[in-house]
Order: C-alpha cells, then sequence, then structure tokens
C-alpha cells in the first residue's frame, strides 16, 4: 500500500487538495461574506467536495500515464527502490486504472457541471485528460513545452474553481449575478488570475529545477530539456529571472492590496522562501570525482563511473548502485549523487565548443578510472587469476 502511494504521490495529491480547499473557503466564500453582503454559494459542499473528488481523479490519472510512459527515463535517474511499475503493478494495470479514472472524473464532471448550469466542466475534463496524456507520451520531449503545460495545468487547480463558481452564479435561481456589481465580479476575477499566475510561475520554476535534476536520464532519452538544450548556466539564468517576476508580481499585488501587517506576514510566507531557493540554487552542487568531473567539462554529463566511485563506500556491493539508506543517515542531499556509469559505457558526445576548438567531434567513453581497476584489466592474463595489489591500500579480488 506503501509503494502504491508512493506512487501516485500522495504528497502532491494531499497539496493539490489543501489548494482547493483554500480557494474555496479562503477566496470564494469570502467573496460572498465581505462583499456581496451575506449571500451563499450556489455551489454546496457536498458539490463542491465532489467536484474536489473529480479532480483528484485526474491527477491521479495523469501520474499514473506519465509514470507508464517514463519508465526509461525513471530507470536512470531514480534508485531501484523507487521504482514501482512492473513491482508492485503491471503496466496493463497502470493503463487501465489510468483509463477508468479519467472517465470517471469526467462522468463526474459533466453530472456536477450540469447541476449547476455548467455542463461544459467535463468538456474541461476531457481536455486536461488529454494535455496529461500527450504531455507524458510527446509533450515532455520538446523544449520548453511540457514544462509549460503542466505549469497550466496545476495553475487551473486555483483557476478552475472560481471558472465553476462564476458559471453556478450565472444560473442562480433569482438573477443574484446580475445583483453583484461588475467592481465586485472584476475583483473575483482579478484574484483568481493572480493566484492562477503565481501557481503557473512555481509550477514552472519546480519542473525547470526537475530538469536539472533529471539532466542524465533526459539526455540518454534524447528528451530536449531546457538543461540539456542551453545547458546548466542559462537555465539557472532562467530560475534567476522567473523566482525574481514571482517575488515582484508578489510584492506590487501585497503592496497596492493588503495592510502593513498582512503585508509583512505575507512576505515572510511568500517572498522569504524563494529568496531562500536562490541562494540555495546558486550554491547547488553535484559530487563529482576528478575523472568524473574531466568527463564533465568535455561532454556536458554529470555522471560517475562505478570503480572511482567505489572509493567513498558509499557504493552498495550487492545492487551496484548508491546506498542511499546511508547516505541518509549521513544526511548528504540525495541530488548530490549523479548516475552511476560502468567502465566501457558511453558517457556522450564532446560539447559544441570544444569541438569547434579541436576541429571535430568524438565519444567520451567511461574508462576504469580508478587506477588499480584498469591496472587488473591490462594484466594480459585471459583466465582471471586472483590478485593482490598492495601500495596506500591492499586489494584482493579476481577480474569479473
Amino acid at each position: 500500500m506503501k509503494d502504491f502511494l508512493n506512487l501516485i504521490r500522495w504528497k502532491s495529491l494531499l497539496l493539490c487538495l489543501i489548494a482547493l480547499i483554500v480557494v474555496r473557503f479562503f477566496l470564494i466564500k469570502p467573496f460572498y461574506l465581505n462583499f456581496v453582503g451575506g449571500f451563499v454559494s450556489p455551489v454546496s459542499n457536498l458539490e463542491y467536495f465532489i467536484f474536489c473528488f473529480s479532480v483528484l481523479l485526474v491527477a491521479i490519472a495523469s501520474i499514473l500515464i506519465n509514470e507508464y510512459f517514463d519508465q526509461d527515463i525513471d530507470k536512470i535517474n531514480r534508485a531501484e527502490k523507487d521504482l514501482y511499475i512492473g513491482k508492485i503493478i503491471s503496466e496493463k494495470r497502470v493503463l487501465s486504472l489510468f483509463y477508468i479514472l479519467s472517465i470517471s472524473a469526467i462522468l463526474i464532471s459533466y453530472v456536477i457541471g450540469y447541476l449547476n448550469g455548467f455542463l461544459h466542466l467535463g468538456s474541461l475534463m476531457i481536455v486536461f485528460v488529454f494535455m496529461s496524456y500527450f504531455y507524458s507520451l510527446k509533450y515532455k520531449r520538446i523544449f520548453l513545452v511540457g514544462n509549460v503545460v503542466v505549469a497550466i495545468l496545476y495553475s487551473m487547480i486555483v483557476f478552475l474553481p472560481v471558472l465553476f463558481e462564476v458559471f453556478a452564479l450565472m444560473n442562480a435561481p433569482g438573477g443574484l449575478f446580475k445583483v453583484i456589481i461588475i467592481p465586485l465580479k472584476q475583483e473575483l476575477l482579478y484574484l483568481a488570475l493572480f493566484f492562477t499566475f503565481l501557481t503557473f510561475l512555481l509550477t514552472l520554476i519546480r519542473e525547470i529545477v526537475g530538469d536539472m535534476q533529471d539532466e542524465e536520464g533526459d539526455r540518454e532519452c534524447e528528451t530536449h530539456s531546457i538543461v540539456v538544450l542551453l545547458g546548466e548556466k542559462k537555465t539557472k539564468n532562467i530560475l534567476y529571472i522567473l523566482t525574481s517576476i514571482f517575488i515582484a508580481v508578489t510584492l506590487y499585488f501585497l503592496f497596492t492590496r493588503y495592510t502593513n501587517v498582512s503585508l509583512i506576514i505575507c512576505v515572510l510566507i511568500i517572498c522569504v522562501p524563494m529568496l531562500f531557493f536562490l541562494r540555495e540554487l546558486k550554491n547547488a552542487k553535484s559530487m563529482l570525482f576528478t575523472p568524473d568531473y574531466l568527463a564533465y567539462v568535455l561532454t556536458g554529463v554529470k555522471q560517475c563511473e562505478y570503480t572511482i566511485a567505489s572509493t567513498s563506500e558509499l557504493i552498495n556491493a550487492q545492487t551496484r548502485d548508491w546506498d542511499f539508506d546511508i547516505i541518509d543517515k549521513l544526511g548528504y542531499p540525495k541530488d548530490m549523487f549523479m548516475p552511476l556509469s560502468m567502465p566501457g559505457s558511453v558517457i556522450g558526445f564532446l560539447t559544441d565548443e570544444i569541438a569547434d576548438e579541436v576541429g571535430f567531434n568524438a565519444k567520451v567513453i567511461a574508462p576504469a578510472s580508478h587506477d588499480t581497476a584498469s591496472a587488473v584489466m591490462a594484466v594480459p592474463n585471459k583466465e582471471n587469476p586472483l590478485y593482490i595489489s598492495s601500495g596506500t591500500w591492499s586489494l584482493m579480488g579476481i577480474e569479473n
């Protein structure tokens, strides 16, 4: 059960639900209490709960289809224990769940939308399902398109409830929508668009950071992410700009809409973490051994060759991967540890800058970077004899 909850990213779903609740009780409800003078929403709490349920179904379906199409990339970017498809659930069942959840969400949305005069709520769900599917299948591999699609989908978590509310108002008995004066309607729309825009920006920033973390897998699977095409330095510059825009827009809204007390509180809650993010982004590091850094300079690809990485004593000899249990106990960030590559594997090609400098391009191959490993491989004996290497330390084994 725990693995399945991790598969559907229960923490993200919880944040989604919290966002929907916040929009309902801290954006829509105050509109009626403070502006309209005591009117109540035509959408009951039960109907809104059902609406939230349909949104969560679409979210789960989107996560499942993304996991389905991302299996090759995940095998490179994730630890073995974090791969779930094929272990706790089959590919066929993942697809079946995607179709069942998507159809259920669409039908629920059509019913709840029809009851509140917004029949096309179901049509919008169809659009979101198709966007999620084609994002996972194709869009995420296209430069910037995938990031923007995900940002749009997440921002709809804020805007869709307001859109639902407006259509319900327009069809409410007694012409309630006409009673509300135009400036108040504009105020609700203004607030909705503001928070939708912030959600869009925040999601876009998060997606680009995710691309930086998944750079190795994206390169190997020929995904044209921002960091793959522009490089890490330019990608960081883009993040600086987006984060600065986020802070500037937030401050502008607070200065023009709220009291000084609210301003201080909101700045602490919203802007200070973003400033901290900028500092962390500037200091972001990856752990590369000297041979790996030389390969990175030549190719722009971050990876750690297995034999030199084994000197860290952070490798699991059975799985031949990083031992994240030990790494967690030591308190090291997991993102510092780059994917492992075996001797003889292709790291990549020379960067365009170096290729232009030397006048040709070439593959860069990972050697057995540790000197003892290369020495053992160089022994002219095909019978794999026992070897002993003594120096600053002693190694004993057979070539395998």
